[in-house]
């Protein structure tokens, strides 16, 4: 049996560094939801480097989101809050769909569960550096 994975990635760890900066102006502020968008943008980049070319899922991604504020607290002592529900998730996940920074990339019919088609997403290589992956709300001010 392997034992889980308990380290952080580099690009998880720069937001980590990230987190005690709550100042406006450096685009980190407020609540754990700046950082998401750059957690997301930063998952979807590796799952790229391992060859899933195809990115991931949104109940992964989502999966992801929970591991990474369970390993924070775990780790690093830092509480990011609650990780938020899966609707939530996909609320906030929609706002980077809206704002361009990830796009669709294929259709499977799920395994199992109540959804009857799995949508995987890639970040869209043209805004890979926006500025509204910390704040996607920032499109609509």
């Amino acid at each position: 049996m392997s034992r889980p994975d308990t380290s952080l990635q580099p690009w998880e760890e720069d937001i980590l560094k990230d987190f005690k900066s709550f100042a406006k102006e450096t685009h980190f502020g407020g609540r754990a939801t700046p950082r998401k968008g750059r957690w997301i943008r930063g998952y979807l980049l590796m799952r790229i480097r391992q060859g899933h070319i195809d990115g991931d899922y949104l109940l992964n991604i989502h999966r992801g989101w929970r591991t990474f504020c369970a390993k924070a607290r775990a780790l690093k002592g830092i509480n990011l809050g609650n990780p938020g529900s899966y609707q939530v998730f996909k609320e906030y996940f929609w706002l980077l769909e809206k704002a361009g920074l990830v796009l669709p990339r294929r259709q499977e019919k799920a395994s199992r569960g109540g959804i009857l088609l799995r949508h995987y997403y890639v970040v869209n290589r043209t805004k890979e550096n926006s500025l509204l992956w910390s704040n996607p709300k920032a499109q609509y001010q």
